[in-house]
């Protein structure tokens, strides 16, 4: 980084942000920088359901196409338009002819999904779903997806939406926790990779992804057994649960060596609070469990 791209990161810590939490009325979405162009050319805001131009995103959300988008779409409580005067948004000339200025067919069919994996949120060859913004690697969704769907490019569908579309059919009757976690686990095959991507996915620094002895120190002299959301996905994977209780207990034991090892490290201990206080939250919400 050079001296003033240094200086203007010190007196404007939005300079370095590669996404802005923006408003709309009540609509809200992350705007991308770098998929923004203008406020028709590029699908740069991301929205929980699709991915949209600024004047889409404000006819969506107010209904109006008046092109006011740089004053009705707010960034911290002021209209984008200041992102675009403090250089953090560049609108692209009219004589662009950028992927995004000028997209081909191609271009426009990749604007509708993610550019990184929803999972692990890095890029590389995705697998796209078909009736959400999410993409994937092939391994990192829960199932894997098949080969047969990537070779012959046939419409796919990812586990969320799967879930989604049948979730109130799945449990419409209120239950029990201590009922639910003695299912058999092939009744709740959609569900359960369904819970571990939403997990997977709310630990955005992918803390609990992967094999915490190869990176912290001394770390089996503290805990005994070892658990991580890798290895719950190679276990559903390969069917070695037989309870849901099984399943749900490793998510437990993820959160209760984090708390063990962490017992020092305020900060761990509580990402870890926090990501098991929503799964537990959302567990209830999955399998209709009150309060």
């Amino acid at each position: 980084m050079d001296t003033l791209d240094e200086q203007a990161s010190a007196t404007n810590p939005d300079s370095d942000k590669v996404a802005f939490l923006v408003t709309c009325g009540a609509l809200s979405g992350q705007l991308h920088k770098k998929r923004f162009a203008s406020g028709r050319c590029g699908k740069s805001i991301r929205t929980e359901t699709r991915w949209l131009t600024p004047l889409e995103f404000v006819y969506e959300a107010l209904g109006q196409r008046d092109g006011s988008w740089m004053k009705d779409i707010e960034y911290d409580r002021k209209p984008i338009g200041h992102l675009i005067k403090n250089k953090m948004l560049y609108i692209h000339s009219d004589l662009c002819i950028c992927c995004l200025c000028k997209p081909s067919p191609k271009d426009l069919e990749n604007e509708k999904n993610d550019d990184e994996c929803y999972v692990c949120k890095s890029n590389g060859e995705l697998v796209k779903c078909d009736l959400c913004p999410r993409s994937f690697h092939q391994k990192c969704h829960v199932p894997q997806v098949k080969e047969q769907v990537i070779k012959e490019d046939k419409p796919w569908m990812c586990i969320f939406c799967s879930f989604k579309s049948i979730q109130e059919l799945l449990y419409p009757d209120e239950q029990k926790l201590e009922d639910v976690m003695t299912h058999q686990i092939s009744r709740h095959m959609v569900a359960c990779p369904y819970l571990l991507l939403f997990v997977y996915s709310a630990d955005e620094n992918q803390i609990f992804a992967t094999n915490p002895e190869e990176y912290l120190k001394a770390y089996t002299s503290i805990i005994k057994t070892p658990m991580w959301l890798g290895k719950m996905a190679e276990k559903l994977q390969e069917k070695l649960y037989k309870t849901l209780g099984e399943f749900l207990a490793d998510f437990e034991l993820i959160f209760t060596n984090c708390t063990t090892y962490n017992k020092n490290n305020a900060e761990f201990h509580a990402v870890g609070k926090h990501l098991k206080l929503l799964l537990d939250q959302e567990i209830r919400k999955v399998f209709n469990i009150p309060d």
